[in-house]
């Protein structure tokens, strides 16, 4: 089964007209013997985000923590920490088991991403007397706008 995906940019009205156009036409060519599934969701995290996730959030905390208090447990560690902390697993029940189903980062919306940021930067202001800067001079004005589409 082939899948197409459209993409519809944040905050261009003139542009999701002609995508909403595209889609409405290419839906209405489909045969119609064949049942389809369509589904409407908000995009993942982009890889702007992703980079300053890592070069500027995990990267400050796990400097921070080996300069301050000698817990040098390398990035990689910090990076799963956080993440279980601010995004904790969901427990699933198979049979007479369990299974955690860890949570990702790369599965996060835009809007879920930038809420990830701000809570560990609260966590971080609190529980480690640091600033996590803002991952760049613009982030607050476009996390709410939206930023570019990024592949």
């Amino acid at each position: 089964m082939s899948t197409e995906e459209f993409i519809f940019p944040a905050n261009a009205p003139s542009t999701r007209a002609s995508h909403l156009a595209d889609v409405v036409r290419r839906v209405s060519g489909l045969p119609t013997d064949k049942a389809y599934t369509v589904s409407i969701k908000a995009e993942t995290r982009s890889l702007r985000q992703n980079r300053a996730w890592h070069a500027v959030v995990v990267r400050t905390i796990a400097d921070h923590a080996r300069d301050h208090f000698g817990e040098d447990h390398g990035y990689d560690v910090w990076h799963e920490y956080l993440r279980d902390r601010f995004l904790p697993a969901t427990e699933h029940a198979i049979g007479r088991s369990t299974v955690q189903m860890r949570a990702s980062t790369a599965k996060l919306s835009r809007a879920e991403f930038n809420e990830l940021i701000e809570r560990v930067q609260a966590w971080a202001a609190e529980s480690l007397s640091l600033q996590v800067p803002d991952p760049d001079p613009e982030w607050r004005a476009t996390k709410t706008e939206g930023a570019p589409h990024e592949h």
